[in-house]
């Protein structure tokens, strides 16, 4: 089984409001496997945004970090989930991702404030989506992936969620419509 397919509900746009544009690997069109399974997307085209979208700990740091290379995309991009009503969640594995990268970033301090705010949605892997997890990474040992996003890659295809907001190549690679 391989990356979902955006859920066919959708966010509630505002009239004139500019689409959100999604980004997704062209390359790796493998029939039958878990990468890229969905039909190609060109860079740019628009996106229908899907009512649930992952956040990745690379998009979190970039939007709390204003030193990272991203945070001006990112702010954006958080934005206008917010205003299309996007239900933005993450998964147990990259809350704690999210935590230590604003440790070593940002400082104590900083990680216990966001710590301490309310968080996003939180799902956490049943012990199917760590195995499957598992899985992913030992089948595709030519990428990089690392066990905790290949945890939220089975997640996202248990929720039948296909979007995820995240500076992270691998998501792309593995099939996923990026935000920004």
């Amino acid at each position: 089984m391989g990356p979902a397919r955006g859920s066919a509900r959708h966010c509630a746009a505002h009239p004139g409001q500019r689409p959100l544009r999604a980004r997704r690997q062209l390359s790796e069109r493998r029939q039958g496997s878990g990468v890229g399974r969905q039909a190609p997307v060109s860079r740019g085209q628009a996106l229908k945004p899907a009512s649930q979208v992952l956040l990745d700990s690379s998009a979190a740091l970039a939007v709390l970090d204003a030193a990272d290379a991203n945070h001006a995309r990112a702010l954006r991009a958080a934005t206008e989930l917010a205003r299309l009503r996007c239900r933005v969640f993450q998964t147990t594995l990259l809350r704690a991702e999210t935590h230590a990268l604003l440790l070593s970033r940002l400082g104590a301090e900083a990680a216990g404030r966001w710590l301490s705010s309310p968080p996003p949605a939180t799902v956490r892997p049943d012990p199917g989506d760590d195995a499957r997890g598992e899985g992913i990474v030992l089948r595709y040992r030519d990428k990089d992936f690392s066990l905790c996003d290949a945890i939220a890659f089975a997640v996202m295809e248990r929720l039948k969620t296909g979007t995820v907001f995240t500076f992270d190549r691998h998501f792309r690679q593995y099939g996923f419509e990026t935000v920004p």
